[in-house]
């Protein structure tokens, strides 16, 4: 009997139907309900989120964008310029969980009262499975630097486990000593313009 299965095509075949899924998946519905997704977590958690608009860019090696983003706290406001997702598809297929590397662009934080904390540039890897967020290899830089690592409840949007380690100008310490105070973030002091998230 004729063996009609080539083990030499089963790899093309198993490549082009990968593309084809890359090609053809409807991915900009895909963004616009991941969007939305997150708009109602932070709502939950009493933070109003916007963004102008989501999409991906991309032939095959698909990033998801979100630009002109907003976050309304009860004390402070955020706003950046883009975050962009770029999924690494093969170690996700391997750890049964989405994996990607998240860059974030320029961006501020507006308190009530007081100066803004701006911030140029930053970058995590994140990782959501088993009911968790994680975002590890946390790097911002500017005005505003963070390096560390949190986790989140992907249900309810809490922080379960959290190391970051924090840096301000130290005039602008009164806006974090605001967020400490409204309990949206367990932030520790230490030195002037140092603080940690820890739990």
């Amino acid at each position: 009997m004729k063996n009609f299965i080539r083990p030499r095509l089963i790899l093309p075949a198993v490549l082009g139907f990968a593309a084809g899924i890359l090609l053809f998946f409807p991915f900009e519905p895909l963004c616009d309900l991941a969007a939305m997704k997150v708009i109602a977590g932070a709502a939950q958690n009493g933070a109003y989120v916007s963004f102008n608009e989501a999409y991906a860019e991309g032939v095959l090696d698909k990033v998801f964008v979100c630009r002109g983003i907003g976050a309304d706290f009860p004390v402070f406001r955020i706003t950046a310029e883009d975050l962009r997702i770029d999924p690494a598809f093969a170690r996700s297929l391997l750890s049964k969980s989405f994996a990607a590397r998240v860059y974030i662009g320029s961006g501020e934080i507006t308190p009530m009262v007081g100066s803004d904390l701006k911030w140029t540039g930053g970058s995590a890897d994140l990782s959501v499975g088993n009911g968790g967020l994680v975002l590890r290899d946390i790097r911002i830089d500017g005005d505003l630097s963070v390096r560390g690592d949190i986790e989140f409840s992907a249900h309810e949007g809490k922080i379960l486990r959290a190391d970051l380690s924090i840096r301000v100008p130290h005039e602008t310490d009164r806006l974090l000593q605001m967020a400490a105070a409204s309990g949206i973030v367990p932030l520790h002091k230490g030195q002037p313009g140092e603080w940690r998230v820890e739990k």
